[in-house]
């Protein structure tokens, strides 16, 4: 008993932080390695969706009426959102949602290609500030955890007010390479059908404006097979001892309790924690 207390002891103190600079969320209630694989499938096919970490944190637009059909959304504010629905009868509705105070709104497009907005927990959400005003920032450089239909959105807002704030240049970046640019605009879209999880991905803005300028970034998933249109969010990958990969850290957790579960813990022995590191 005394052990396991030095084990969650050990885990709270090895706090992981993630790309986009938030903490992952990890249960002192590990499991062994092996109902890991019965619940969750090998490591290589586990994702935060299949844990339940996602439903409960997204907040996709919907028409008040279920007999609406939602046309688009999109972020009027930092945490905003403007909604155009249509009744059968052909009548526009149009309605306010706000996010929730650990929420921002950012835009993107859906499966069909319509243009969405979407109130997301800061988990999941790369943010970064301006520099200066004719400097280019940019986020983390690094990969997401799932590969596939992958559809990418960036806003920037004004810190002052929390408006969409429109700057001179917005990029996206895959692998060191510009596949996305615009000028004067206050967000971005990338659709990356065939996305690889080794893959990097960063964005970047120069804001033009001696304002400061807050950018916030997404990566949506869409995955066919689970009939989803409305895509389920990703965060980024981390590196464990050199090695990325987010699996291999749950599966380390797994392993580690089984490895430990019998050895003692006293007040004299360092257990020596795993290199995490913020990409």
């Amino acid at each position: 008993m005394f052990a396991k207390l030095c084990i969650y002891a050990f885990f709270l103190i090895a706090i992981t932080t993630i790309t986009i600079g938030a903490f992952l969320e990890v249960s002192s209630k590990l499991t062994s390695h092996h109902a890991q694989l019965e619940k969750y499938g090998p490591p290589n096919q586990q994702s935060l969706s299949r844990r339940g970490h996602l439903n409960k944190r997204l907040q996709f637009v919907e028409c008040k009426d279920g007999n609406d059909v939602l046309l688009d959304s999109y972020c009027n504010k930092l945490r905003k959102i403007i909604v155009h629905c249509q009744h059968p009868d052909g009548k526009l509705i149009t309605f306010n949602k706000s996010c929730k105070k650990e929420e921002v709104c950012i835009d993107y497009n859906d499966a069909n290609g319509n243009h969405q907005a979407l109130c997301i927990e800061n988990l999941y959400v790369r943010t970064w500030t301006s520099i200066d005003y004719n400097k280019l920032s940019c986020s983390s450089d690094t990969a997401y955890i799932q590969g596939g239909d992958l559809h990418t959105g960036v806003n920037t807002y004004y810190d002052d007010d929390e408006y969409p704030a429109e700057v001179y240049q917005l990029q996206t970046f895959l692998s060191e390479q510009m596949v996305e640019n615009n000028f004067y605009k206050h967000n971005i879209t990338k659709e990356f059908h065939d996305y690889r999880n080794t893959e990097r991905i960063k964005y970047c803005f120069t804001p033009g404006s001696n304002l400061k300028i807050t950018a916030y970034a997404v990566a949506i998933n869409f995955d066919p097979k689970a009939g989803n249109d409305k895509g389920t969010p990703i965060i980024g990958d981390l590196i464990i001892d050199g090695v990325a990969g987010l699996s291999n850290f749950l599966e380390f957790m797994a392993t580690f309790e089984e490895e430990v579960e019998d050895a003692s813990c006293d007040d004299d022995d360092e257990l020596s924690s795993p290199n995490l590191l913020t990409l």
